[in-house]
């Protein structure tokens, strides 16, 4: 039980079943910058718990099973730059340096960190939840890490990455009601707020990021068969890399869609249903190519989208060919909002394909609204109707139907209200 405040000139080994604890805090301040080291090493031990304790300039270096490390404050991390890559190790609040188990990392305050609140390699049933991060580069980074749940972090003032998890794909991943925002300004270039690129069955739900639109995404998922739920994402997109039998599902994005990298898939499903897109730029759902996936299935989502005339031209769903089963693009609503009298153009639909290559598409029971502007479906290239099929579609308030060709389309029992021009004849 310590108390008061020690300068720590070398690190601290604890032995198995060590505990250092405090009440009210204690302070643990690294006395020498220029000296390598960290405050405390647990890397020969199990069993340690250090509680309510402050670290001041390193943090703590762990493997093993059965640690516990809550309710600290880490703060004032430098790193120790003038070792150079020699000190990476120091520039961490919790550094697990090799496999552990039974860890719990709970309901600490990682404050002013030149690195990484948490990196941790090989983690297995472990806790990393009730954490808070502020002004660190990185909030958790994870490496070939299973049968752990990240839940209930918050944290603001990132310049890299809230969340990140790479490496092996392993069961068991659990991410959920964590809250991030508030990137700094000067952010690094090309990062996402989160991204979670491997796992087996990874379960992101009920967690909320605002990021800035500077970021490359919100999330951006891969990994296999990821279940992506019930999110709430702003500022970023949601981007999909390498994800087999991936599901994106009744998310909320708001000033941002969802894209599909360019990737490797070479199977399995990609689910995009029940999501709500709120006043996406550009596009809601959209890809370079959907290609990879054995089948593709765009279902149930509800788009909004109120375009001013200096926008650059908006797209609910981008329809392009497939090297499998062809697209399935059914019962999804659309409305397309005249923010002023002569908006920039919109379409409930893009369609991308070309000479035949979307060919047994179906797009089905889906309703899109104009108020008198857009259209249903923008061509930009021939042939690409060709073999698609148009059932069951409810237009109203639209400017026209189908623009540019749409030669060899199959339409039947759609339902047009109020559209000026049905050029395609739709409505047979």
């Amino acid at each position: 039980m310590l108390s008061g405040h020690y300068r720590v000139d070398r690190t601290l080994r604890l032995k198995s079943g060590t505990q250092l604890c405090a009440q009210p805090a204690a302070t643990l301040e690294w006395a020498d910058e220029a000296r390598p080291g960290m405050l405390l090493d647990a890397t020969r031990a199990d069993r340690t718990r250090v509680q309510n304790l402050i670290l001041q300039g390193r943090g703590i270096a762990l493997k093993g099973r059965g640690h516990h490390v809550e309710n600290n404050w880490v703060r004032g991390i430098t790193g120790g730059q003038q070792h150079g890559h020699a000190a990476w190790n120091q520039r961490h609040g919790v550094l697990v340096v090799d496999r552990a188990e039974q860890l719990r990392v709970v309901g600490n305050r990682f404050e002013d960190i030149v690195d990484t609140g948490i990196m941790a390699y090989g983690l297995r049933d472990s806790t990393l939840s009730g954490n808070h991060f502020l002004r660190v580069r990185e909030g958790i980074h994870l490496w070939s890490c299973g049968d752990t749940l990240i839940a209930e972090n918050t944290g603001e003032g990132f310049t890299a990455m809230a969340l990140e998890v790479q490496g092996d794909d392993l069961p068991g991943l659990r991410i959920r009601d964590n809250r991030f925002g508030n990137w700094r300004a000067d952010h690094d270039a090309g990062y996402h707020a989160m991204s979670v690129v491997s796992g087996i069955g990874a379960v992101i739900q009920g967690n909320v990021v605002d990021a800035r639109p500077t970021l490359g995404a919100t999330l951006e998922v891969g990994g296999v068969a990821p279940e992506v739920r019930q999110n709430t994402f702003s500022g970023a997109p949601l981007v999909i890399a390498t994800a087999p039998d991936a599901r994106i599902q009744g998310n909320t994005l708001r000033g941002a869609g969802i894209v599909k990298d360019v990737n490797r898939v070479r199977g399995g499903q990609l689910a995009i249903r029940g999501n709500r897109i709120e006043q996406a730029p550009g596009a809601a759902i959209t890809t370079d190519q959907w290609r990879g996936y054995d089948r593709i299935d765009i279902s149930g989502n509800t788009i909004v989208r109120q375009q001013k005339a200096s926008d650059p031209p908006f797209i609910g769903i981008l329809l392009t060919g497939t090297d499998k089963a062809p697209l399935q693009v059914t019962g999804n609503r659309i409305t397309l909002l005249p923010g002023e009298a002569h908006p920039a153009p919109m379409a409930c639909l893009g369609n991308s394909g070309f000479q035949g290559d979307m060919r047994g598409t179906v797009v089905a029971d889906n309703v899109c609204e104009g108020r008198g502007h857009g259209v249903f479906v923008r061509t930009n290239s021939q042939g690409g109707h060709r073999g698609v099929r148009y059932l069951r579609n409810t237009l109203r308030d639209l400017r026209q139907g189908i623009s540019g060709d749409s030669s060899g389309l199959m339409a039947e029992r759609n339902q047009l209200e109020r559209v000026a021009a049905d050029p395609a004849g739709l409505e047979r």
